[in-house]
Order: structure tokens, then sequence, then C-alpha cells
């Protein structure tokens, strides 16, 4: 059953991250705000889900496979922000893949510790 929970919501995950890619895909800046907004929503949600689930849902939960392996699993996306930060560093854009992995990272690690010492 978890196989499946987590199909489920790896599925559903993936497909919004897609269609944010989609919203984002006429800018016209190099920066990859489609990526960054993706991978730090899902932070956001992935604290709140484990540490609300660590004190309120049981571990043989549904929500864990569902919610938190595959939704927030397909919802991220750690490929595809290296893939940019290295295109960016490739094509010479070495401040833009600097900040890049400066934002991603630090307010993703961020958010994390914040939701940690919160709940």
């Amino acid at each position: 059953m978890n196989y499946v929970l987590v199909f489920v919501g790896g599925g559903i995950g993936s497909v919004l991250r897609y269609a944010i890619s989609i919203l984002f895909q006429f800018q016209t800046h190099k920066f990859p705000v489609a990526t960054v907004l993706t991978n730090l929503v899902s932070c956001l949600l992935i604290g709140v889900l484990v540490f609300y689930s660590t004190t309120k849902w049981p571990i043989d939960s549904i929500y864990r496979p569902l919610l938190i392996i595959g939704f927030c699993g397909g919802f991220s996306t750690f490929s595809t922000f290296s893939l940019e930060t290295f295109t960016l560093f490739k094509d010479g854009n070495y401040c833009i893949a600097l900040l890049n992995v400066l934002i991603s990272v630090g307010f993703g690690l961020g958010i994390i510790a914040y939701l940690n010492k919160s709940m």
C-alpha cells in the first residue's frame, strides 16, 4: 500500500512542479525562478509535515508515504537545480549560478531550521 501512496503523491507533486515551470517559462532573465520556488515551497511543506507528523500522526499513517515521501519528493527537484546551476556556470553566468546555490540551499536549510524551532 505504501508504494501506491508514494506513487500517487509523487505523481501529483511532479505534475504541480511541471505546471509551475510552465508558468515561468517566459521569464526574460536567466535566474531559475520556477525551480527555486518549487524547492523552497517543498522545504516549507516537508518541514511542516515532518515536524507536525512526529507529534500528531501515528508512524504508520498514510500521510508520511503520500505527502512527505511521495508529494514532496515529486514536487522538489534537486536534479533540475543541479542541471540549471551547471548550465549557468558553463555559460559564464557565475554570479547567477552562485546566487542560485546560495538562495536554494541557504533558504531551504533556513526554512527547515526555523520550522524545527517553532513547532
